[in-house]
């Protein structure tokens, strides 16, 4: 675990049982998270972005699992902790933020009762302190009149109302690390800027570390400090924000950053991906993404990519630049 990283990953599978054999979400990924940063994890839909988010917590549901690998906190091994270690810790010191509020809320509670639900389940305080505990954080959120807001349910508030109410809980008992899992996915433009200047401003005066799960990379350029692409379970590449996307080197987040909408592209059809994502029951050999790569090679489909550094902490798994480097000796 590196001198400097709060938590860190190291070779972290997870797989779901289905019909036809084992599907692996996650295939040995690592990463570290700093203290104080907006750590990003994006790709396109079933890469495995939620599933490592979840596993981070232990949330794996079934018949899903995790197989093997460390998940290290403050040096210490989440996967090796008791059940009722765990429980003491989500929430307490790594809180998530799940994708959907409306589903992540209980519809027969009002908000008020889920909010100090979580704050007495972690000994925060009780009673009419905890009462006042969830008023303040409605108040820190931007949620207009708490005591009024306590007593309304899920349904009777907008979506990014609902939204504010799970940050509230995940701040509840002043965790560390937010795990927010497309947390803005289902709002409007202007209802996900407003999250978004939220997270930043939560960070900036708590001294909160995130971790931020997206397939916007618009968003990631926004609030990421560094960045994880991944690609069918894998890491494909890996590095600070500003280096990902002024000198990116692999061909799937050139691909990604190419389909992005911007000035140039009014009127025009925009780039694609081509291809779709190979069935993750089979198995692959070599790169994953060679069936849609533009520049795949033969190694490509045979030889799994090695690491490949370009300078402080970035990272590209890809056989185009080792070719290169052999070429050039």
């Amino acid at each position: 675990m590196s001198d400097a990283a709060l938590l860190s990953v190291r070779d972290l599978h997870v797989s779901f049982a289905t019909p036809r054999g084992d599907l692996p979400a996650v295939r040995g990924i690592s990463f570290d998270v700093r203290r104080g940063q907006v750590f990003g994890i994006v790709g396109e839909s079933g890469c495995g972005k939620t599933a490592t988010g979840r596993a981070l917590l232990r949330l794996i549901p079934p018949p899903g699992r995790i197989t093997s690998g460390q998940i290290l906190y403050h040096g210490e091994d989440l996967l090796s902790l008791p059940e009722t270690s765990m429980r003491a810790l989500r929430g307490r010191r790594i809180a998530m933020v799940f994708q959907d509020p409306a589903a992540a809320l209980n519809p027969v509670f009002t908000i008020g009762r889920q909010l100090t639900g979580v704050i007495h389940q972690h000994g925060i305080a009780s009673g009419e302190a905890a009462r006042q505990r969830a008023f303040a954080l409605m108040e820190e959120l931007g949620l207009p009149a708490p005591e009024h807001m306590a007593e309304r349910y899920p349904h009777q508030l907008s979506g990014g109302m609902q939204q504010r109410v799970m940050l509230a809980m995940a701040l509840a008992a002043d965790p560390e690390i937010i795990v927010a899992d497309e947390a803005t996915t289902a709002l409007d433009v202007t209802i996900q800027a407003q999250i978004v200047e939220l997270l930043l401003r939560l960070k900036r005066e708590r001294g909160l570390t995130i971790i931020f799960i997206t397939h916007d990379l618009g968003l990631v350029a926004e609030i990421c400090d560094s960045v994880a692409v991944l690609y069918m379970g894998r890491i494909v590449e890996e590095g600070g924000t500003d280096s990902i996307f002024h000198d990116t080197k692999h061909p799937y987040t050139q691909g990604l950053l190419a389909a992005m909408p911007g000035e140039g592209t009014w009127g025009r059809p925009l780039s694609v991906v081509k291809g779709s994502v190979p069935d993750a029951t089979l198995a692959i050999s070599g790169c994953s993404f060679a069936p849609r790569c533009p520049a795949a090679m033969p190694v490509c489909r045979s030889i799994d990519p090695a690491p490949v550094h370009f300078g402080p902490g970035h990272t590209a798994w890809c056989h185009l630049y080792g070719a290169e480097k052999d070429r050039h000796g």
